[in-house]
């Protein structure tokens, strides 16, 4: 067994172990995929960068390990990248990477939370293609949309979806900025961003949603801006046409539309012809 795969095993276990997963079962695999993709994004940038591959992807991979013990409160949650880094270097000391390799991990999964950790590290491109991973996956579509389900999107109110989007636009604009030390994770996060925004302020924005329920029900949302709508582009049909990859139908407004369907294999390719109209 390799190391990655030690690394996978660990994390598998101590999730199975957490009575936080276990009442969420669901969370935990989420949480799962979240750090095979950042993991596989930090392979990707280590390859690029001429890094070493093996312990970017394992430092992304178990960058919310701490994810298995019961947050019981907000300060938990921000400190979660410092829990994690306390319990990966044991590990990664089993391993038998050096002092300066493990500190170079660790530093990157304490910090990828707030910037800070609580204890002596260097900033420097590999610690933080760790953060970088982690926000490429956060910022990627699927991620967006995750979160919209978890705010439940499609049940609040018009005026409540609008302030979400003007919000996330806000957050998105101040992102495009970020700079990750690397040209492959700033060319990445710049193409995983670039989906987000359709343009700010007075320019034409488009926001497509692609979620599917804890029974596996999928949905589409599409919300299109009044210039789009003026050039007469309708959030109806767009969404019922896509619907047809998930068996199902939809309706709402020339603005706003939303379809549910029940085929779950085929929300990627509705994504794909949602995401076609406007490349």
């Amino acid at each position: 067994m390799g190391n990655y795969e030690k690394a996978l095993e660990f994390l598998k276990q101590k999730y199975s172990e957490s009575e936080y997963f276990k009442r969420k079962p669901w969370s935990m695999e989420y949480r799962i995929n979240h750090s095979i993709r950042t993991a596989n994004i930090g392979r990707y940038i280590a390859k690029c960068e001429g890094m070493n591959e093996e312990a970017l992807a394992i430092g992304c991979l178990l960058h919310d390990i701490s994810y298995a013990l019961d947050f019981t409160c907000k300060e938990d949650i921000i400190n979660h990248g410092r829990t994690s880094a306390k319990m990966v270097r044991p590990f990664l000391q089993e391993l038998g990477y050096s002092e300066e390799l493990i500190n170079n991990i660790c530093y990157g999964i304490a910090i990828h939370v707030d910037d800070k950790a609580d204890f002596e590290g260097t900033l420097n491109p590999f610690s933080y293609s760790i953060v970088a991973s982690d926000n490429i996956d956060r910022y990627d579509t699927y991620r967006i949309y995750d979160n919209m389900e978890h705010i439940h999107f499609d049940k609040i109110s018009i005026d409540e979806q609008i302030a979400y989007v003007t919000k996330m636009l806000r957050q998105l604009k101040k992102a495009k900025l970020v700079n990750f030390m690397t040209k492959t994770a700033n060319d990445l996060w710049q193409d995983k961003i670039a989906f987000q925004i359709k343009n700010v302020s007075s320019e034409p924005l488009a926001v497509l949603g692609a979620t599917y329920s804890q029974d596996k029900k999928p949905s589409l949302t599409v919300l299109l801006s009044d210039e789009l709508v003026e050039r007469g582009m309708n959030a109806t049909q767009i969404v019922r046409d896509a619907a047809k990859e998930i068996q199902g139908g939809g309706g709402g407004q020339p603005f706003f539309a939303q379809a549910g369907g029940k085929k779950l294999d085929g929300l990627n390719s509705a994504m794909d012809k949602l995401m076609a109209l406007f490349a």
